[in-house]
């Protein structure tokens, strides 16, 4: 099950310090994140009961933070901390994800009952579990993903057939056919399955965050960097770490990619200390690699390290029988989330 922890997401030092001081005195234990990717880098880790989200967090959008969050645990207890406190902010916030809103400045009383509630909440959630283990918790449902088109059973095949090996997996597939779903049941298939499991899409950032995000740095590496961060593959240590549209990675990044799957070694920025990590990866692209390393934009010998076993993921138009399933699985989850 999930930790009875609750993790705070506030890029304000001595915010977080007084929130985490309010937590504590409480008695609840608490982990702490300056910036929503290492919040999220956490989340997916360590599994908190519940986050607090600063929804003043600079340079994002707190509400695209508080989805991802959702779609990663889904039974996380979210709860949304903001100064902006208009109804259009407040249902965009709730249709976001969050599970409940608190309004700056919030006061200690305000903060230790929301999070006895909320782990009151995930108490009786993880009860209506049956007693399942973690793994069972976090579970892909198999039998949606795979069991209802010939296309599908197919990819199962392969995918059982790779699960406990360390083989690198290269998903290919249309955006939307479910890669992420099938890397998942990669992880929770094998023996890794108790282990992180993490993902960066490596459109979604510039080469030096990128790298920073991949590897982590050390404090002072660049303008900005206060202290010292672990990157996911630090994270996902004996776990499996999807790389998400992969095609897009900068060549630079690429040659350090190529070590690290050769050695099983890396450096943070700006660090000297050799890290080692043993991380199953998967990489994922909608874009045929082999096209765009003929234009010189793909490392050859990269391309060839992450083609070892190779998935190609059909689009939902070639898996029609599927689409019936689909909208009465998405009912049931919708309606179970709104209570309707």
């Amino acid at each position: 099950m999930a930790n009875a922890a609750t993790l705070v997401v506030d890029a304000n030092p001595d915010s977080r310090e007084g929130l985490s001081r309010i937590i504590k005195e409480a008695g609840f234990p608490v982990l702490t994140a300056g910036s929503g990717s290492e919040g999220l880098a956490l989340l997916t880790t360590l599994r908190p009961s519940v986050v607090i989200v600063d929804m003043d967090l600079p340079g994002i959008d707190a509400c695209d933070l508080i989805h991802q969050m959702r779609l990663e645990v889904t039974d996380v207890v979210l709860l949304a901390l903001s100064s902006v406190q208009d109804t259009a902010h407040v249902v965009r916030t709730m249709r976001a994800g969050a599970s409940d809103f608190l309004a700056k400045p919030a006061s200690a009383t305000t903060v230790q009952s929301a999070i006895r509630t909320a782990l009151t909440r995930s108490e009786v959630s993880g009860a209506d579990l049956a007693g399942g283990g973690e793994a069972d918790r976090f579970w892909p449902d198999l039998d949606l993903l795979y069991r209802n088109s010939e296309r599908m059973r197919g990819v199962e095949d392969i995918v059982r057939r790779a699960a406990d090996t360390n083989a690198t997996i290269l998903l290919q597939g249309e955006s939307g056919t479910g890669k992420e779903m099938v890397a998942k049941s990669v992880h929770y298939i094998s023996q890794r399955r108790d282990r992180p499991f993490l993902k960066v899409n490596c459109a979604s950032l510039p080469g030096d965050l990128l790298e920073s995000e991949l590897f982590g740095h050390e404090k002072g590496a660049f303008t900005g960097a206060h202290r010292r961060k672990p990157g996911k593959f630090e994270l996902a240590h004996r776990g499996t770490f999807l790389l998400d549209e992969i095609g897009e990675m900068p060549l630079g990044l690429q040659a350090k990619l190529l070590h690290v799957l050769q050695d099983g070694r890396f450096f943070r920025v700006g660090g000297s200390e050799r890290i080692e990590t043993d991380v199953r990866l998967i990489a994922a692209t909608n874009r045929d690699l082999a096209a765009v390393m003929a234009t010189g934009h793909f490392r050859e010998d990269l391309y060839y390290r992450l083609n070892v076993v190779t998935i190609a993921i059909p689009p939902l138009r070639e898996r029609r029988e599927e689409i019936p399933l689909l909208v009465e699985h998405f009912l049931r989850k919708f309606s179970r989330q709104y209570d309707r």
